[in-house]
């Protein structure tokens, strides 16, 4: 049985949430597969995501990421390089929310692989424009707004006492020594 060999991986984000949108940055260091050629990849990845609504258009939401993908992939039998590529996706999304319950969305996804020429296996670059239409349905629809349970939930009252001074909401003592 051959040694496994290690490979570090860490995930480093930042994001900014404010109402109406929000934006985030992340870096990210892994090891995953690459399913198009069946390969095994340390891959770095760095994405900036970000959403906010339609100024001027109540019920409109954009959202659209950018993002960039370096990939080593690793000959795991001896945990070698064995060749590269460079992934870049662009993507971006605008949701009218019809009802509370029906939203509908168009997504547009630009995804462009560039492989090292280096590569053993015989693979090509991968260039592919997706549009996507969605339709979100949330059953059963909520008819009003949820709101926290403040019931008691203790069967001995001592949750009407927040401070323990021994009186129950009633104002009585409630008999504690």
């Amino acid at each position: 049985i051959e040694e496994p060999t290690l490979h570090p991986t860490a995930i480093a984000s930042l994001s900014y949430v404010r109402d109406p949108g929000t934006v985030s940055l992340t870096y990210q260091h892994t090891v995953q597969p690459n399913l198009f050629i069946g390969e095994t990849a340390e891959t770095d990845i760095v994405e900036l995501r970000g959403g906010l609504p339609v100024p001027g258009a109540k019920d409109w939401t954009i959202t659209g990421t950018a993002g960039y993908r370096h990939a080593r992939y690793l000959d795991l039998d001896v945990g070698v390089d064995d060749g590269s590529s460079n992934l870049v996706v662009v993507d971006g999304e605008v949701t009218w929310q019809v009802r509370n319950d029906l939203a509908l969305g168009g997504r547009l996804q630009v995804f462009e692989q560039v492989f090292d020429r280096e590569m053993p296996s015989p693979v090509t670059d991968i260039n592919r424009v997706q549009f996507l239409i969605s339709a979100t349905v949330r059953f059963p629809p909520e008819t009003k707004e949820r709101t926290l349970d403040r019931t008691r939930l203790r069967v001995d009252s001592q949750d009407r006492d927040p401070i323990g001074l021994g009186i129950g909401s009633d104002g009585a003592e409630d008999g504690r020594d």
